[in-house]
């Protein structure tokens, strides 16, 4: 689960803040906080939000994603609306 793994990395980074003592822990978070950068740039990506949306916030950008996301689950209804009547017809019989 995306939001799990994100929460978690971001858990580690407030650990290693609040841990850090010397330089050499300051250094070994920045690093670390770069690459978990890295992975969540990878996982939004793979989510496909269009980036106007997280400048202006408008959920009308979201439109596309949403129809994109539903149109599988709308087939899916569509297929067991279409079992499930013939279903019921042969019972009323």
């Amino acid at each position: 689960n995306d939001e799990v793994h994100l929460y978690g990395l971001l858990h580690q980074l407030a650990f290693l803040a609040e841990k850090a003592k010397d330089e050499k822990d300051l250094e070994n978070l920045a690093e670390t906080a770069k690459r978990y950068g890295e992975i969540a740039e990878e996982k939004f990506a793979a989510w496909r939000i269009p980036g106007r949306y997280l400048v202006f916030g408008d959920r009308k950008d979201l439109a596309e994603l949403k129809a994109a996301e539903l149109t599988p689950l709308t087939a899916v209804l569509k297929e067991h609306d279409a079992k499930s009547g013939k279903a019921a017809r042969r019972h009323r019989r």
